[in-house]
């Protein structure tokens, strides 16, 4: 999903010491995952859109914290809160997206793809 690639390269950018690159992709996974939210609540229901609305709102609830601790680094210059990125990003590794990828599993089986690459979540 883009929002997950857009958080890798908030990390890239400040292992880079690209600060302003990093807060405007911050910004930018804030506006992402706003419009995903948008889209995911428009969505007609569909038989096994429970498990795959609820895993996904989860997975953009978490970007949606980390692009709000990333910007109270980068712009409130609080330390602490490059922590509790680091702690997200670890939620989601570790919970968010394998229940997303969980979720959209059977749904693959059925035929779903994604036209401009392979159904599968990159880790931030």
């Amino acid at each position: 999903m883009v929002a997950q690639q857009v958080a890798r390269d908030i990390g890239r950018s400040l292992d880079a010491d690209e600060k302003d690159n990093a807060t405007g992709l911050a910004h930018e996974l804030q506006t992402t995952v706003t419009d995903l939210g948008t889209a995911i609540a428009a969505l007609p229901a569909w038989t096994g859109a429970t498990d795959v609305v609820t895993a996904v709102t989860n997975m953009l609830e978490q970007d949606a914290s980390l692009a709000t601790q990333y910007l109270h680094y980068l712009e409130d210059n609080k330390d602490a809160a490059l922590n509790r990125a680091h702690d997200i990003e670890g939620t989601l590794r570790e919970d968010a997206i394998p229940a997303v990828a969980t979720a959209i599993a059977p749904l693959a089986t059925q035929g779903l793809a994604c036209p401009d690459g392979d159904l599968e979540l990159e880790s931030p």
